[in-house]
């Protein structure tokens, strides 16, 4: 978050973390009130046994949820990938 906030123009639009609330909480609040639309199958798991609704609501402490532009998502991913932080895309 760091490296994009300094890059001069942040790319960042919307940013909220995941806590307590999970992935339900975190990404509600992201999309609110234009909506948007979530790929479940593109959330990370590390549980197979888990059910949809263990996914949407486990606690995910250290996650972060941004709203980028479509053309900035490459350069988030490689600055993620240069931090050795884990990035998904699982909406727009």
């Amino acid at each position: 978050v760091r490296a994009l906030v300094e890059l001069g123009t942040n790319p960042i639009l919307s940013i909220h973390d995941h806590g307590a609330g999970g992935h339900m909480n975190c990404l509600t609040e992201l999309i609110e009130p234009l909506g948007g639309r979530i790929d479940v199958d593109a959330l990370p798991v590390g549980d197979p046994t888990l059910s949809l609704r263990e996914i949407l609501s486990n606690e995910s402490q250290e996650r972060m949820g941004l709203v980028v532009p479509k053309d900035a998502v490459e350069l988030v991913r490689a600055i993620a990938k240069r931090e050795q932080a884990p990035c998904y895309v699982v909406g727009e």
